[in-house]
Order: C-alpha cells, then structure tokens, then sequence
C-alpha cells in the first residue's frame, strides 16, 4: 500500500515555526499574491507598522548615571 505524502517532524515544525510568527507580527500576503511588486517598487509594505523602539534605559539605570555625572570625579 502506497504512503500518502507526510511531512518528517522538521519539517512540521519549521512550517508552523513561520506561520505562527507570521500571524503574531500581523503579516499577511499582500492581495494580488507575491507576484505583485515590491515595497521599493510601490507595493504594499510588507509589515505596515513600525517596530516598536525598544527601551534601552530603566529609571534606575538612569538615577545611577546621573549619580556618577554628579560626582566631582568619575575615578573612585
């Protein structure tokens, strides 16, 4: 008897490794399919909103530069 086609767990995992991130950051496939034009050739944008900028420093790392900026020597 003949084996239908099944996908080796790899393979499942890298499939819906991809859908799921695709679906997480809102990514659709444009409507005319891929091949309509690029972004860079007047497309449609391939992820329409921005990264979001990530925060570099806390306030408490902030309370403890300004502390150092204050000191009369930056040498200890």
């Amino acid at each position: 008897m003949p084996k239908k086609h099944q996908l080796s767990r790899r393979e499942f995992v890298a499939t819906t490794s991809i859908l799921v991130a695709g679906a997480q950051l809102g990514l659709t496939a444009p409507p005319g399919g891929p091949a309509d034009k690029l972004a860079v050739d007047g497309g449609p944008k391939a992820v329409p909103q921005p990264f979001p900028k990530p925060v570099r420093w806390g306030e408490p790392e902030l309370a403890q530069l300004a502390e150092a900026v204050k000191q009369p020597s930056l040498y200890y």
